[in-house]
């Protein structure tokens, strides 16, 4: 027998190579395939489910949306009151100057009853009023220091009265809640001196 020959019957004896001994075969599309379900009821109950689901993404999309405009509504109304403010501190000089004007027209005005001071008064407060400057309400009740300031003292020998504002002596003015100037007020004060009688 020649070599060729001898080739050629060892090849013919050689047992096939299983196809799948290395992994390589190619699973059949029909076993990969998932099978078709049986039961309406189950198809509908996973429609169901989905859409659920996707109602769910879309309600909280729908709050989170909600929620950032809210959010970027009040960072508006938060920068349109800080330019406010800004703007109103700008011209705080020039309104205490004013209000310095008005007490010297109050001083004026109670000694003189002047009718045309009066309404000079009148006119310039009105104009801070439009640029939201206004008095602080007056009364007479117990000394408040976060809008009044003592500036006299009034001796009295009723413990009820002590701490009490005896009265007036210059008027307070606030920006819309920022205290622009305290009021000056005379406020009671307990003493145990003797009271001097009048000649």
């Amino acid at each position: 027998m020649t070599e060729q020959e001898s080739t050629a019957v060892e090849g013919a004896d050689a047992t096939p190579a299983d196809p799948a001994a290395d992994g390589s075969a190619i699973d059949d599309p029909a076993s990969m395939a998932p099978a078709p379900d049986a039961s309406p009821e189950a198809g509908i109950r996973s429609l169901a489910d989905r859409l659920d689901e996707l109602t769910a993404k879309f309600d909280r999309r729908i709050a989170t949306d909600t929620a950032h405009r809210k959010g970027l509504e009040a960072l508006n109304l938060q920068l349109a009151w800080t330019r406010d403010q800004a703007e109103a501190r700008s011209a705080f000089p020039l309104i205490r100057q004013l209000l310095l004007i008005v007490d010297r027209l109050d001083q004026h005005i109670g000694a003189t009853g002047d009718a045309f001071a009066d309404s000079v008064r009148e006119e310039i407060l009105g104009c801070l009023r439009v640029h939201g400057v206004t008095r602080l309400p007056w009364a007479q009740g117990t000394f408040d220091a976060a809008y009044q300031e003592a500036v006299a003292v009034v001796p009295v020998h009723e413990a009820e009265r002590s701490r009490q504002v005896h009265g007036l002596i210059r008027h307070g003015y606030r920006h819309d809640n920022v205290l622009l100037r305290p009021q000056a007020v005379e406020v009671c004060q307990m003493t145990t001196q003797p009271a001097v009688s009048d000649v």
